[in-house]
């Protein structure tokens, strides 16, 4: 009986996991099976690049924009 109750808990927290709902997103079947990152992300040279260009805008691009205000920066 213990056995029975053990194989149901894990089978329903499974389907839990798997199964879409209304709040959240659901997993992959085969969630358990895969590896997780462990450790800093890395970034290469040529996204630090791409963000750096990005940063640079010219003032026609930052004059569609409006300015953030001293309430918003705290």
């Amino acid at each position: 009986m213990v056995g029975d109750v053990v194989f149901w808990g894990v089978l329903g927290i499974y389907l839990d996991q798997v199964i879409p709902s209304d709040f959240g997103v659901s997993k992959p079947w085969n969630f358990c099976c895969k590896r997780t990152r462990s450790g800093p992300a890395t970034i290469d040279d040529a996204k630090v690049k791409l963000l750096s260009e990005e940063e640079t805008h010219s003032e026609e691009e930052r004059r569609n924009f409006e300015g953030v205000t001293d309430k918003l920066r705290n």
